[in-house]
């Protein structure tokens, strides 16, 4: 089990590349963006070594 780093729905990026998850709004509430999906897999690939 791992726990990327990802920023909540009410927070704001700090590293210019976009929001972690779909906002409420998007076709998709909740699920991971481009920039999610690759920062739980860098999580993932992380804790597999």
């Amino acid at each position: 089990m791992v726990r990327p780093s990802l920023t909540l729905l009410c927070g704001e990026s700090t590293d210019g590349l976009g929001p972690d998850l779909q906002g409420l709004a998007d076709a998709h509430p909740f699920h991971p963006t481009a920039v999610g999906s690759l920062r739980i897999a860098a999580a993932v690939a992380a804790a597999m070594g």
